[in-house]
């Protein structure tokens, strides 16, 4: 059997006995929709810091000529480590920039397969994104 680092440990232990917040917000607001909203309760009191998946984390290959499946994706070396250690300091946010049906895949794939701590997972309305900005800020009224 394989043993587990203590920070694995710790970690295993927290998402046992973690209790987590209600959102205050509506589900669809402005541009943003909410996919799935764990805030942390320990975490309240700590920085929010608000991660863009597209170029930061990794991105959806593209290729004009076909259609990339929902569960194509790539991400960066490392990132996935890092973005785990950053969860464990601060409250985190991740925002897909892509249609709903794909940023919900991707957000059960980090929430529910590699287990990542992420307070909130979000997506934005590409197609409203050109009109003037209404409603973006008000969403991350859930970490007040």
């Amino acid at each position: 059997m394989q043993k587990l680092s203590k920070l694995a440990t710790t970690y295993k232990q927290n998402i046992i006995q973690e209790v987590y917040l209600e959102p205050v917000t509506a589900e669809k607001y402005g541009l943003t929709k909410r996919l799935i909203f764990r805030r942390r309760q320990r975490m309240q009191e700590k920085n929010l810091v608000i991660v863009y998946f597209d170029g930061v984390m990794g991105d959806i290959p593209y290729c004009s000529n076909m259609c990339m499946a929902y569960n194509t994706f790539r991400v960066r070396q490392g990132a996935i480590k890092d973005f785990r250690d950053l969860c464990f300091q601060h409250q985190v946010a991740l925002v897909f920039p892509y249609a709903s049906k794909r940023s919900e895949v991707l957000a059960r794939y980090f929430h529910k397969i590699l287990q990542l701590q992420v307070d909130g997972f979000y997506c934005l309305k590409l197609k409203e994104m050109k009109a003037p900005r209404r409603g973006y800020v008000g969403k991350w009224q859930d970490y007040d």
